[in-house]
């Protein structure tokens, strides 16, 4: 693969943002489009590790699934996520390595208005004749010092 040029940087925070806002509005044919058909969400929570939510889930219909359970749990439109400090590492294998922070905010509430959860994301994203997707999606909680990319 070629060094990458301005555009594909900017292609590549545009996913980041599409799906943030996906997630958060509860989009889910736009969040799972996000994704190479056999690419891979994983939730590492090391203070919670049996928790439904985490673990790796991978495809499009698993994907899916893992989705619709969020949102069941996720009240739509109450939350927002913030991406802060994206890095593009490199370069593997045709897939490009981001890694950014991530904090989730309450937002529909008022009064309760607070920062209810702060991860870190590491993605291999990938570029496809339909844009860049994610070939993976590794999040993982901040309960300690965050892994190094």
């Amino acid at each position: 693969m070629d060094a990458l040029a301005p555009a594909d940087y900017e292609a590549i925070r545009q996913l980041e943002g599409r799906y943030c806002f996906a997630v958060d509005s509860g989009d889910l044919d736009t969040v799972i489009a996000c994704y190479l058909e056999d690419g891979a969400f994983e939730c590492v929570d090391a203070t919670a590790p049996d928790h439904p939510l985490c673990g790796r889930f991978q495809g499009h219909a698993v994907l899916r699934d893992y989705y619709q359970t969020l949102y069941s749990d996720y009240q739509r439109g109450l939350y927002r996520h913030f991406m802060a400090a994206m890095s593009v590492f490199g370069e593997a294998d045709g897939d490009v390595t981001v890694s950014s922070y991530m904090l989730v905010l309450n937002v529909g509430l008022p009064g309760a208005e607070r920062v209810v959860g702060s991860a870190s994301y590491h993605d291999r994203v990938r570029q496809t004749s339909e844009g860049w997707k994610f070939a993976e999606r590794r999040w993982v909680a901040d309960t300690g010092p965050p892994p190094r990319p």
